[in-house]
């Protein structure tokens, strides 16, 4: 299962989004960003609270959708149990990101959707904030090096993209115990991966 993001520091290898983004890398750049700050990393703790029924409730994989701008995507799915049968590597990444969230590994699963230019990820770690998953993600990619953190809107949605140095900017956006990871070479299809998002 190949889900590989150049990055300047591990050329080829499964380091960022792990089994939930594939190639999407855009063209190299010469130009480093600024390091992020650990404060850019937190997501906002404002916001309606946690509902009787989340809107990222039900199946994992029905909340990643099938179609995004015309690009048909290929799903696969990963439960925790099941981490340690990916290439050791990747392995190794989850279990660095999965050691800052709460909660036991039997109760976290990733679904990822992969097309042309296109990779949406959802992870959820059952019984824990989407938060956590957020934040530690992040902290994983800008502990690879240089990366750029913002604060923006997409479809009135609160996103931290993320945009590390020589590669295509990493949308993140946590509702109720999901993280969502949307990579796209087209700000248009990014655009489109949020509006299908719950």
């Amino acid at each position: 299962m190949q889900m590989a993001i150049r990055s300047p520091r591990a050329s080829g290898a499964i380091v960022l989004v792990l089994a939930a983004i594939a190639s999407c890398s855009g063209p190299a750049s010469d130009t480093a960003s600024p390091t992020a700050t650990a404060a850019s990393t937190a997501f906002s703790t404002q916001g309606p609270a946690r509902s009787a029924t989340p809107a990222a409730a039900g199946p994992l994989e029905d909340l990643v959708p099938d179609e995004v701008g015309g690009v048909r995507l290929v799903k696969t799915t990963v439960h925790g149990p099941d981490l340690g049968e990916l290439d050791p590597e990747e392995a190794a990444n989850f279990a660095r990101v999965l050691e800052n969230v709460e909660g036991p590994l039997e109760a976290f699963s990733a679904v990822s959707g992969t097309g042309e230019g296109l990779a949406i990820a959802a992870w959820r770690m059952e019984g824990t904030d989407g938060r956590q998953l957020g934040e530690a993600f992040i902290g994983f990619i800008v502990g690879l090096g240089d990366a750029e953190v913002e604060d923006i809107t997409i479809g009135g949605k609160e996103v931290k993209r993320v945009t590390p140095a020589s590669m295509t900017p990493i949308h993140i956006y946590v509702t109720d115990e999901v993280m969502f990871v949307v990579q796209a070479e087209d700000d248009a299809l990014v655009e489109d991966a949020f509006a299908a998002l719950p």
